[in-house]
């Protein structure tokens, strides 16, 4: 992690970083137009903190939490292959509204649906797919990533 001293946004990434035990290395620079050069030119982008996962330049603080809500970042941080696949429950905005009117009531009318996400290591989808069940979607995924 490239780092400023004082900087919220850097705390705040040492922040997740330390909830999820993820050990890193952390290099803190001056607040100067050569560090924010040599920051723009080894991870893209001159602000701080500008973070690389195992040779990927992630970003900044929001990335990262943006890799954790999507489930990336630990298996990134442990090397783990990419795409990866991950189960998830979407809220589908025809379901709810059938669902709170009492619109077509019964089985596979719920105002969620499922899917398993095929996602590379910057957390963009490669290729979704949709599924019955919660519990279909979870061993599509583990099959995907065994």
């Amino acid at each position: 992690m490239y780092s400023l001293p004082g900087c919220s946004h850097c705390q705040r990434a040492r922040t997740l970083l330390a909830s999820l035990a993820i050990t890193y290395d952390e290099i803190m620079g001056a607040p100067t137009l050569e560090f924010r050069r040599q920051l723009a030119s080894l991870a893209g982008s001159g602000t701080a903190p500008q973070l690389v996962i195992r040779g990927h330049a992630i970003g900044g603080a929001s990335e990262l939490a943006r890799l954790d809500r999507l489930g990336v970042l630990e298996p990134l941080a442990r090397g783990e292959q990419f795409p990866r696949a991950f189960a998830q429950k979407r809220i589908s905005v025809g379901g709810l509204l059938r669902s709170g009117l009492g619109l077509f009531p019964g089985p596979g009318r719920e105002p969620h649906r499922y899917l398993v996400a095929l996602l590379d290591e910057r957390g963009a989808a490669v290729e979704t797919r949709d599924v019955e069940s919660e519990g279909e979607a979870a061993e599509v995924a583990a099959a995907l990533n065994a």
